[in-house]
């Protein structure tokens, strides 16, 4: 029998935070396709989309979302440096 987590209350959102490269927003290109699947879900909000390691690691600081989706190579910064920066800082858990 297969476990099923139980559905968020409506003021229970996760808040995620998108910093993968390849579905960061692109002036003019729209949303990307992760972020776009995320929104349609409506215990998920998007709250910030970063284009390299450097936006992302300042937007989680800004935002403090509940859930943080990043790609592992990014410009600037890595998406393990971006975790390990937010372990470091008490921010993230391990």
């Amino acid at each position: 029998m297969e476990r099923q987590a139980a559905p968020l209350e409506p003021n229970n959102q996760d808040r995620t935070k998108d910093a993968t490269r390849h579905h960061c927003r692109r002036p003019g290109h729209g949303p990307g396709a992760l972020a776009a699947l995320l929104e349609i879900e409506g215990d998920i909000s998007v709250v910030a989309r970063a284009r390299n390691g450097k936006e992302a690691l300042h937007a989680v600081l800004m935002h403090k979302p509940d859930v943080f989706i990043t790609d592992i190579e990014m410009p600037e910064m890595t998406g393990l440096d971006v975790a390990a920066e937010l372990k470091r800082r008490k921010i993230a858990r391990a």
